[in-house]
């Protein structure tokens, strides 16, 4: 079995070995992804896709070149002892609710997670695994891009991973960038105890890209899950198994 998370830049797979994370790989988007998929011909994929429809469709297209079974995930009410924050409980992306179940999996104590890439999304979860709501937020990518399009002779952007003053316009561009979202995180664990009605910090998880950027940076304590979707998709896996058995 495999699972894979289309995200809007890139596809990530993971293949699943007795319920446990095996070997790793993407799919660029401007690549066929078909031969990525042909050791798995005959098994099932786990998919949860924020990508768009032609994206989609191509996974489809292989899929059905393969006899590869595929199992969307979509965004419900509740499920794995989460409940969905959003009153419209299908806008919240899969993307994110399947972080919601993976932090619950590792963690049942309140938390912040942050998934910091093309956008960083925040949200809250509470002890009960009720979701408290959440922000969207452009990446640090999209800021510094929104700059180098707007202004005149600007570099090409580099991710950053200080927060120190620079003494450079593409370094001050950069570290900004991450300063922005490291203030954004600390504004997001102070907004989140007055929601989960707490003096205690809760439990900080940082998945994306730039989690190890962010984790670096920040002056509180963090906890990095790359795998953070993977975890979620995890709990569907085991229970398409269970059902099978």
């Amino acid at each position: 079995m495999l699972l894979a998370d289309l995200g809007n830049t890139r596809g990530k797979f993971c293949q699943l070995n007795d319920g446990a994370f095996g070997d790793q790989f993407h799919w660029n988007y401007d690549e066929p992804v078909a031969p990525l998929l042909e050791h798995c011909e005959g098994c099932t994929i786990v998919v949860a896709a924020v990508a768009n429809e032609t994206r989609k469709q191509a996974l489809i297209d292989a899929a059905l070149g393969l006899s590869i079974r595929l199992l969307w995930v979509e965004t419900p009410k509740w499920d794995f002892d989460v409940i969905n924050g959003y009153i419209e409980h299908r806008k919240l992306g899969v993307d994110r609710w399947l972080a919601l179940v993976g932090a619950r999996h590792l963690c049942r104590s309140p938390s912040v997670i942050i998934d910091a890439g093309t956008a960083i999304t925040v949200d809250v979860l509470d002890e009960f695994g009720q979701h408290k709501g959440g922000w969207i937020a452009p990446g640090m990518q999209l800021m510094a891009e929104a700059l180098l399009k707007n202004t005149a002779n600007l570099m090409q952007y580099e991710e950053g991973h200080s927060v120190r003053l620079a003494h450079g316009t593409e370094a001050g561009i950069s570290n900004g960038s991450l300063a922005a979202v490291v203030g954004l995180t600390l504004q997001a664990l102070e907004t989140a105890r007055y929601a989960l009605n707490t003096r205690i910090s809760p439990q900080l998880i940082l998945t994306g890209g730039a989690a190890e950027a962010i984790a670096h940076a920040i002056q509180v304590s963090a906890r990095v899950e790359p795998n953070l979707v993977f975890y979620g998709l995890l709990q569907y896996a085991a229970r398409t198994q269970k059902n099978a058995e």
